[in-house]
């Protein structure tokens, strides 16, 4: 059940000055810090028992309300995580709470459900990628509210109106609509709709609930109001997340497989190292860059096409054991770490 609180204009209980002074004060405490607790649904139709998630900036896992999974092949302040010790069936969740404490917002670039890892290696990728979906970026500019403008909200099933307040200035609105998005918890109290602002002033706001299309975030402005302009702008899509999996093309290990890297720069080159222990190793090429990999060869190079995806054969060094890493040298980014299972 879905709990959603008093949507009523603060205003009709405050007086303006004193009402203007909260959301001001709620404007600032918002740059301190930014926490975000997402539930992630698992629509692949197969069970999963590692989650992926790629954050614009790094991140800390917040355990405490972290659930099934208990344990993450990323690091504090990491920018991707593989969560993993859990299986989640199909139509199962997964929650997840993230901190950062240099930013207003978390925002996530891509997640994706896998099958098959462990402490080691990442799993075989189930399922579509889980799009940050809803987000929006919510500009008002002008001068003092009409108090005429009507916003509806759309999440899980449950809505609310938000109304404009006379005289309120173009911040205090987007404050006051801060304040109204909060309102939207669930059962455990955890927020609906992450929110915080941007540089631009402008307030960023996504759904929290992940994997379920019929359940994401919408917003309708319903009226303007006619002293201010309110606009809701898609924020600007981040750079593509360098990928790298493998498939079986037989029978499973000991092979053959096939490898594929996605979202490299196109025309350069991708290094795919392997080996057997997972332990840093420094990359010889690209300085300050760690492979996860102890005493890795050099099996391929690979020249991404127009799209930066490559694919190349191979066979494993050992079911089980082996590790398989990319590293894209044009612009020394790491890709994960995966391999064959031991089947």
């Amino acid at each position: 059940m879905i709990k959603t609180k008093n949507h009523t204009p603060l205003s009709r209980f405050l007086p303006i000055f004193l009402f203007v002074a909260i959301t001001q004060f709620f404007l600032l405490t918002q740059a301190n810090a930014a926490r975000r607790v997402v539930t992630f649904t698992n629509g692949t139709g197969q069970n999963a028992d590692d989650l992926h998630i790629v954050t614009k900036k790094g991140v800390t896992i917040d355990w405490k309300k972290t659930t099934p999974f208990d344990s993450d092949r990323g690091k504090k302040n990491d920018s991707s995580h593989n969560l993993y010790n859990a299986t989640v069936p199909p139509g199962g969740t997964a929650t997840v709470a993230m901190d950062d404490d240099d930013a207003t917002t978390i925002e996530i670039k891509d997640a994706w459900w896998t099958s098959g890892g462990n402490s080691k290696k990442d799993g075989e990728k189930i399922g579509d990628d889980i799009e940050d979906d809803g987000s929006n970026q919510l500009g008002i500019v002008g001068g003092p509210a009409a108090g005429d403008g009507v916003v509806q909200i759309n999440i899980n099933g449950e809505s609310g109106i938000f109304m404009t307040t006379p005289g309120s200035s173009p911040d205090s609105t987007k404050a006051q609509f801060s304040v109204f998005l909060s309102g939207f918890v669930d059962s455990d109290g955890n927020e609906l709709i992450h929110q915080g602002f941007l540089e631009s002033s402008n307030l960023l706001y996504a759904s929290n609930i992940l994997g379920s299309p019929g359940l994401g975030l919408s917003t309708e402005i319903l009226v303007q109001d006619s002293g201010q302009s309110i606009t809701l702008l898609p924020p600007l899509p981040g750079p593509p997340v360098f990928r790298f999996s493998i498939t079986a093309a037989g029978g499973g290990c000991p092979g053959p497989y096939i490898g594929e890297v996605e979202d490299a720069i196109p025309g350069g080159q991708v290094a795919i190292y392997q080996g057997t222990i997972a332990e840093p190793s420094p990359s010889e090429v690209c300085p300050g860059v760690m492979l996860e990999i102890a005493v890795p060869v050099l099996t391929n190079m690979l020249t991404p096409d127009e799209n930066g995806g490559a694919t190349f054969d191979f066979e494993a060094m050992g079911c089980g054991v082996t590790l398989l890493q990319a590293l894209d040298l044009a612009s020394c980014t790491l890709g994960n770490v995966t391999g064959p299972d031991g089947n």
